[in-house]
């Protein structure tokens, strides 16, 4: 349990899409603590920071929000696994518990280039990871160096898992800009793109997906608040 601002949370019943959570417990975390809690604790030296910080992930900010400008040069980064043969753990169990390594390495360092906590979703076998990152050339750097954990797990990948069905692995690589993306949250805390850029209030861009995409002066379907 974590008080935050007067506020009880059970971190244990945050579930499966919230960053790291679901591989964090099924890998080692048997009290509940989310991995990347700790990790956000480790890279602040005053405790209140973190907590405030954690503070400012969960408040709901009420009415209409979007992306601020600042998309251009960063990434959209989707990349993740499936179980093909659920009974082949000795398979799988390799690739799944290698995101942690990575997720924790990038989260403490944050000069690596990943922007923003990263979510996890699980549907059925497919487990995706959505992270932002400062930019391609970082994510490549990143993927393609010897002495971090992602090149090490990709060479295990292709040696012992190659073409043989059992599990799955994919990514996809979406590079952003102001002039290709548009927002909008309702009621919602500061969540995917607005998490690199900041959330403002909708008029900011525009009340309509047209407005804030193209610029151009078109009324909104629906009322604004």
């Amino acid at each position: 349990m974590e008080r935050i601002d007067d506020e009880l949370i059970d971190t244990r019943a945050l579930g499966p899409c919230d960053g790291i959570d679901l591989i964090s417990q099924v890998v080692g975390k048997p009290d509940g603590r989310l991995l990347g809690h700790d990790i956000m604790m480790s890279r602040h030296h005053d405790v209140s920071e973190a907590r405030s910080t954690l503070a400012a992930m969960a408040k709901v900010n009420k009415g209409r929000f979007t992306a601020d400008t600042g998309a251009d040069g960063k990434v959209l980064f989707l990349i993740g696994m499936r179980i093909n043969s659920l009974l082949k753990v000795w398979r799988w169990m390799p690739v799944f518990v290698a995101m942690p390594r990575m997720i924790s390495e990038l989260m403490k360092n944050p000069d690596l280039g990943m922007r923003t906590r990263p979510r996890i979703f699980l549907s059925g076998r497919t487990i995706l990871v959505w992270q932002y990152w400062e930019s391609f050339e970082k994510l490549e750097s990143y993927s393609r160096s010897s002495d971090r954990a992602h090149l090490p797990a990709w060479r295990a990948f292709n040696k012992k898992i190659r073409d043989n069905g059992s599990v799955g692995i994919y990514h996809e690589t979406i590079l952003l800009s102001d002039a290709s993306v548009e927002t909008v949250y309702g009621n919602m805390p500061t969540f995917g793109l607005a998490g690199v850029t900041g959330a403002v209030p909708a008029g900011k861009r525009g009340q309509a997906a047209r407005t804030r995409l193209r610029g151009e002066d078109v009324p909104p379907a629906v009322d604004p608040y």
